[in-house]
């Protein structure tokens, strides 16, 4: 009896000790906090791309990939936003904290101003697609104004954000329209064809087939299918896993230290 009743005395005691019970520490606990910033690993990312957490938020460190050697891709989705499915990717790349760059079609965006608006908090990117998604090339100066000057107007205006590039529809070019454009003109390196096959699975299959070891792929998507949201909830982990940085086409240059060049199609950074 003597030694359980030591038994059940001893071992909360020892409990209560290793946690720290009856220890004012809470200044020195605060303090540390401020002086010394949080690193750690983030799941998947083996290799040692690092999160720094401090008092203020967190910050992830970019670099480049010459410093880093950590492949990055861009995904770039077209023709949305449709409140449904874009959300839905919205909702994957939020809860993994990556970027994309999203090619509006600016006709849709009267009626789904709010997932605009949304890209542009979670740090995405903006480009235009054109108001119409016309081919720029059949057009006169003054229709070809109006499909693009007009839908940056209308992209910034509901956005609050900024159209920094362009994707020609169907990816249509010829020498006059790169002479005309004043944006970088972005192209991909893999087109998933997920407007034509409309099935996630196969999306996601091709994603894995393609990408490069050595990342710097731009990779088309539309967000205006179902079947591309649910694709897209696969493919993220999946990059993330592999050790892929997932960043924004101008965030994706900037890594591999490409210029965004004028008048020229850019289909990948590596």
């Amino acid at each position: 009896m003597r030694t359980r009743f030591l038994f059940y005395i001893l071992i909360p005691l020892v409990v209560c000790l290793s946690a720290g019970c009856g220890q004012d520490d809470s200044s020195s606990t605060q303090n540390k906090s401020l002086e010394t910033p949080l690193s750690v690993t983030v799941p998947g990312l083996e290799n040692g791309a690092q999160i720094h957490q401090d008092l203020y938020g967190v910050t992830e460190e970019i670099g480049t990939y010459a410093s880093t050697g950590i492949p990055a891709v861009a995904l770039t989705f077209d023709d949305g936003p449709q409140t449904n499915s874009t959300n839905a990717i919205l909702d994957v790349l939020e809860e993994y904290d990556v970027h994309a760059t999203f090619f509006i079609v600016s006709e849709n965006v009267s009626s789904n101003s709010d997932t605009l608006k949304r890209e542009v908090e979670l740090g995405c990117e903006l480009g235009t697609h054109t108001m119409s998604h016309a081919d720029l090339t059949s057009l006169d100066d003054d229709a070809f104004e109006e499909e693009v000057s007009g839908s940056i107007s209308q992209i910034e205006e509901a956005s609050g954000g900024e159209v920094t590039l362009i994707r020609p529809p169907y990816g249509s070019l010829n020498d006059e329209v790169r002479e005309k454009l004043e944006l970088p003109i972005i192209l991909w390196s893999i087109d998933t064809l997920d407007w034509k096959t409309r099935d996630a699975s196969k999306t996601y299959k091709k994603v894995k087939k393609q990408v490069s070891e050595e990342g710097g792929d731009i990779l088309l998507f539309h967000d205006i299918y179902d079947e591309t949201a649910t694709a897209i909830e696969d493919v993220v982990p999946w990059l993330i896993k592999k050790g892929y940085k997932l960043l924004t086409v101008s965030e994706l240059y900037e890594y591999y230290e490409v210029d965004l060049s004028l008048h020229k199609a850019h289909g990948s950074a590596h």
